[in-house]
C-alpha cells in the first residue's frame, strides 16, 4: 500500500514496488508496460523517458479492475 500522499514521479521498476510491496504478488514489467500501451494506467511522457505517479496508478488500477460483490 502506497503510504506517502506526496506526488512524485518515479520510473515503472520503482512504480511497481511502491504499489506492489509484496515481491511475490506483484504484476511482472511487461504486464505494466501492456497496461500503459492500452492506457489503463496514467503516465508521463517527457522526452524519452516515461514517469508514473503511483499514487494516481493505484486509482486507476483500482477503477480498472476492482471488481464489486453481487449481493
Amino acid at each position: 500500500m502506497i503510504t506517502t500522499t506526496e506526488q512524485s514521479l518515479v520510473g515503472a521498476e520503482e512504480c511497481l514496488k511502491i504499489v506492489w510491496p509484496c515481491e511475490s504478488s506483484r504484476p511482472c514489467k511487461r504486464t505494466f508496460d501492456n497496461w500503459k500501451a492500452d492506457r489503463l494506467i496514467p503516465y508521463v511522457k517527457i522526452g524519452r523517458r516515461i514517469y508514473f505517479d503511483p499514487v494516481e496508478v493505484r486509482h486507476a488500477i483500482n477503477k480498472q479492475f476492482r471488481v464489486e460483490v453481487k449481493s
